[in-house]
């Protein structure tokens, strides 16, 4: 059965690793389902685990959304050209100004990042690593593809079902 399964992902036209993530994501997803209290308990560990100088994986996956989240609004922001940012001046007539009103921009947009991001995040989610993993591979698959105009969701549809399935599962279970 085994070697069917292996033989079923090697064929298939997705890359083998998208398929054992969205395997990983349904396991985990299932895990809760049948309370499974060993995988459950082993998931809910992981919040609060200190893994670098101080720092936590739900820290650092936050910090992960956090920039990613900043960065698709930056990309965003900085391709709408000059006539975006002109609402305090009729144009961008110096460099400086430019600066100024994109680095305030992007400072607001880092403290908003830095306060609501992690409070929403750890008020809504039940496994906070586990959800918070699956809202890094939502946000960064976005990040990697907001400047990709011709871009072919089916591609990567494993990765996205499993993102959503590893943020969405205890609100559905």
């Amino acid at each position: 059965m085994l070697e069917q399964v292996y033989n079923w992902i090697d064929e298939s036209d997705q890359d083998n690793w998208q398929i054992y993530l969205l395997l990983g994501a349904l396991g985990v997803a299932f895990s809760e389902y049948a309370e499974i209290y060993f995988i459950t308990g082993l998931l809910h560990s992981l919040d609060g685990t200190v893994v670098l100088v101080g720092y936590t994986v739900d820290e650092l996956l936050i910090s992960a959304c956090q920039g990613s989240f900043i960065g698709i609004l930056g990309s965003w922001m900085f391709s709408q050209g000059d006539s975006f940012f002109a609402f305090w001046t009729n144009s961008f007539n110096t460099k400086e100004v430019a600066v100024l009103i994109r680095v305030g921009l992007m400072t607001v947009l880092g403290v908003l990042g830095g306060l609501v991001i992690p409070d929403l995040i750890h008020s809504y989610a039940e496994f906070v690593v586990v959800q918070t993993f699956g809202l890094v591979i939502l946000i960064g698959y976005s990040l990697v593809h907001t400047d990709i105009v011709d871009w072919n969701i089916s591609n990567e549809l494993p990765v996205i079902c499993a993102g959503s399935i590893l943020v969405g599962f205890p609100f559905l279970i």
